[in-house]
Order: C-alpha cells, then structure tokens, then sequence
C-alpha cells in the first residue's frame, strides 16, 4: 500500500528545518575557527546554498524581484529563494545574522513587509510555482536576538502608530520567545524552530527559524505606513566591524 503524497507545506517546513539545523551546525564550526573577524550577514549565504543543493533544491541568493515589486521601494531583491526539484513548491527566505558587538537595530518588520509583497513570479517567472512560503532565519547569541529586535520595538514608538505598533511588535517578540522555548522540537509547528550550536550557553548561537503567520499581513502594514528610510546594513556593519576585534578575544575557543 502506498503512502500518501507529502503535502505541500510539510515539505517546505521539511527542508527549511534541514537547512535551520545546518546553519547551527555551521555557527559551531564558525566558532571554533575563530571567523569572527568576518562575521556578517554575506558569511552566512554560501552554507545555505550548498545546503539547499544538496537536498536537491534550486537556491538563487540575493534574487531580483520583478519590476513591479523592485519600483515599490529600495526592496530590489530577497536573501534567497528556493524551488523543489519538480518546481510546484517556492519558498523566500530572509536571513538576519547578528554579531555580538551589533549596534543597529534588527529590522525584522522590513523583512516581513518584502515578503508579504512577494508573489510567485519572484520566485521564477517562466515557471512560477504552485505553492509559495515565506520564513525569516535569524542567527545570533539568545539575548543578542532578542536585545536588537526589542531595540527596534522602542525606535517605532515614535511613530503615531500605538495601538498597531504595541500589537504586533508584542507579536512578533512573543513568536521569537514561543520559538526558543520550543528548543530543538521538530514537531508540527505554527510559529517556527530554533536550534542551536554547541558550546557554553553564553556563547552558544542559534539559528531561529520563523514561520508565517497570520498577523504577518497586518505587521507588514507598519511598515507601509511609517514609511521610514531602510537602514544602510553595510554602513551598519562597518560601524559593528570597530566593536569585532574585542569579541576575538572574549569569544570562546
């Protein structure tokens, strides 16, 4: 008797699971080789391509988006994006890598805001897929995690947005607490997955996987609405890049 077919979305969480194992895996041996001098977002696309290749799925890092979505905003392409082999399933993936010494803030609601605006044709235009899925990878230490993404919180309250801003900023914080505490379970799972590397806990990174959910529409709407210029990341990693050095020598061996 044969099994019944994988549905759509449990292979999509199937794969981006693998690929959030792998990068913990990857941030332990980032960290024994001491690569902390060239800690940065960049560092991180080569192990989720290869990742992705090896289970057999087409990866194209730093996509171009279709003209119309591109004109929209300086939002000209997305961190990754995947096909299956048999190209009925595509997935966009924003990544986020935050360094110890990160000074800006995590500006997770622009993410979200891109992906809510991406459509099949992003993914490939020739052949869009069938079934499209959208997550947000974030790397770093626990409480750098949480500390750069609360930091962004309070930078939006100067916006005349309260009653949205206080509900889906709580949201989108609580996600990211519901995905830690559920360390490492791999069960069927609405919020995400977390999974970390090894060494002591004080300088353990994680890689937290998050899942769309429902509200994303709405927090996608903050950042339509406040409008606000998009961060320059590379000047803000350039700033961070004075704070590295004194990292190499606290970071553990």
């Amino acid at each position: 008797m044969s099994s019944a077919p994988e549905k759509p979305r449990t292979k999509a969480n199937r794969f981006v699971i693998r690929l959030a194992e792998g990068m913990a895996g990857w941030a332990s041996y980032a960290q024994a080789a001491k690569k902390s001098p060239i800690y940065s977002e960049s560092l991180i696309y080569l192990p989720i391509f290869e990742l992705a290749k090896g289970r057999k799925w087409k990866a194209r890092p730093q996509k171009r988006l279709v003209k119309k979505i591109a004109n929209q905003g300086r939002n000209k392409t997305v961190d990754f994006v995947f096909q299956s082999e048999d190209g009925e399933i595509g997935i966009f993936l924003e990544a986020k890598f935050i360094r110890h010494s990160a000074t800006h803030c995590v500006q997770v609601t622009k993410d979200i805001h891109k992906l809510i605006s991406l459509t099949p044709n992003d993914i490939s235009e020739r052949r869009p897929p069938a079934h499209i899925y959208r997550y947000v990878l974030v790397m770093g230490r626990e409480s750098d995690i949480k500390s750069r993404i609360r930091c962004r919180a309070k930078e939006l309250v100067n916006f005349t947005l309260p009653q949205l801003k206080t509900h889906e900023d709580r949201r989108l914080l609580g996600q990211i607490d519901v995905v830690l505490k559920s360390e490492e379970r791999r069960s069927a799972s609405t919020h995400g997955w977390a999974f970390h590397g090894l060494g002591a806990p004080r300088w353990r990174y994680w890689a937290v996987l998050l899942s769309q959910r429902p509200w994303w529409d709405s927090l996608s709407r903050l950042g339509q609405l406040t409008n606000e210029p998009d961060e320059d990341e590379e000047e803000a990693d350039a700033d961070d890049l004075a704070g590295i050095e004194s990292d190499v020598q606290d970071e553990e061996t």
